[in-house]
């Protein structure tokens, strides 16, 4: 993985924002100065990345987000869900859209696998929460179909634009 400069974050973002400037794709929104400026802080970005962050965020189509929940307590959704700045509901409403989250969502059973097959056709950022069995698949399996945890990691992997370990669990194997 590449690590970018504050110059070059802030030449990609110019030249996004200029192209959604004139797309359809454009999307007009209002989004919390402060909790895009908490956000660049947080990612220790540079103090011309939250402005221009900002108008993106304002025009951008929202990132499809898929959360995979593998072995693990949902304690990080559960932190996520008590954030103040910015709160879930900013998150979810003003920068993604949130297209699987088992713990969140209304679907299950077949209809949330059916909700996973289909996400698989467009661009999503995938998010782990949970240790993944690699080797002993069989201590998680989900779903009508049976797939592991591990099997079903893969094939959301091998599409996601962007993946993220959320937590202890999924970065480490767990506390």
């Amino acid at each position: 993985m590449t690590k970018l400069s504050n110059e070059e974050l802030k030449n990609i973002l110019e030249g996004r924002i200029k192209k959604l400037e004139n797309s359809i794709l454009k999307e007009d929104k209002v989004v919390n100065e402060e909790s895009v400026k908490i956000l660049a802080k947080h990612l220790s970005l540079g103090n011309e990345i939250p402005a221009l962050a900002q108008r993106f965020f304002q025009i951008a189509p929202k990132t499809k987000l898929v959360w995979l929940h593998l072995c693990e307590c949902t304690g990080c959704s559960e932190s996520l869900l008590r954030s103040e700045l910015p709160s879930f509901d900013e998150l979810i409403f003003d920068f993604f859209s949130l297209e699987y989250h088992e713990t969140l969502m209304a679907a299950n059973g077949t209809k949330a696998e059916e909700l996973l097959e289909h996400v698989l056709e467009e661009d999503f950022i995938l998010a782990v929460e949970g240790g993944v069995a690699a080797i002993d698949t069989f201590f998680l399996t989900i779903g009508a179909q049976g797939e592991s945890g591990y099997e079903i990691l893969e094939k959301l992997a091998a599409k996601a634009k962007a993946i993220f370990a959320v937590g202890t669990c999924s970065s480490y194997g767990g506390i």
